[in-house]
């Protein structure tokens, strides 16, 4: 295998820096490719892209057909041509889709990212993201994150869908329910952080070790759910709240980009 030299943009003590590395042919295949979910990918130079100060993480939910017949049940529901549309806006525009570990970096201040950078997610795993959504994904070449409730979770779906863009993420075991009495009223602030911990940990068993990313039930989120995921391993943490992550927030209490069903193409533009 043949060796590479290349120049990349790294930030050390808040300073960008050029570094000269060298790394093997199929690595940089990776980075180019983004084949790589979880590790963290120094961003070539050679890309010309401006840096970003913020980043969008887009947040789904449940998606639907209108050429059937389908509805919105509510602002959750994205007609899946609109989504189509926002991917093919994805593509030919060039974004960049950060993997797990560089949003925790970049959080943390320790590397840049281009300009046109988006990270998608999807909550709850519906079945509407396995019927609509992955191939979709798939058509584009997109990542994206869903996030799954893996108290009924089916493990075949790891094996099914291994070569799809689709990474499955934490939503917890079986603390989205009510129960508590911080936020919307989700049980996780309610529990010990033992109990919280081992319900995490057993999320990751169900999704065969994955623990790159959690997303809180109902976005609740305090001290001890924060300790809670940062325990069980993960790298980076969300909320519902309505905003772009910036260096020196929180990765344990990150916020998101709400996507919903009225939002046009422009809007979307405008969002990340």
């Amino acid at each position: 295998m043949g060796e590479k030299k290349q120049i990349y943009n790294v930030a050390e003590n808040n300073t960008v820096k050029q570094v000269e590395n060298t790394i093997q042919v199929s690595e940089i295949e990776n980075v180019i490719t983004n084949k790589t979910k979880s590790e963290s990918r120094a961003i070539p130079l050679s890309e010309g892209k401006k840096s970003t100060n913020s980043l969008a993480v887009l947040m789904y939910h449940y998606f639907y057909d209108s050429s059937k017949g389908e509805k919105a049940k509510n602002s959750n529901w994205m007609e899946i041509s609109k989504f189509e549309e926002q991917l093919k806006y994805l593509k030919e525009n060039d974004y960049y889709y950060p993997t797990w570990q560089e949003v925790a970096d970049f959080a943390d201040g320790k590397i840049d990212l281009p300009k046109k950078s988006v990270v998608i997610t999807m909550d709850d795993g519906h079945k509407s993201v396995y019927s609509l959504a992955i191939p979709i994904l798939n058509k584009y070449n997109i990542p994206a994150t869903a996030f799954i409730i893996t108290k009924n979770f089916d493990t075949k779906n790891l094996e099914t869908y291994k070569d799809s863009t689709i990474d499955f993420e934490s939503h917890t075991n079986n603390m989205h329910r009510a129960g508590g009495s911080i936020g919307h009223g989700g049980i996780f602030p309610a529990l010990s952080l033992e109990e919280g911990t081992s319900d995490l940990k057993e999320s990751i068993q169900k999704l065969g070790g994955n623990s790159d990313a959690l997303a809180y039930p109902y976005g609740d989120c305090t001290d001890r759910t924060k300790k809670a995921a940062e325990q069980a391993g993960f790298k980076v943490a969300f909320t519902t709240v309505n905003k772009k992550v910036k260096p020196g927030m929180d990765k344990y209490e990150l916020p998101r980009v709400r996507m919903y069903a009225e939002i046009t193409l422009k809007g979307f533009a405008n969002s990340i």
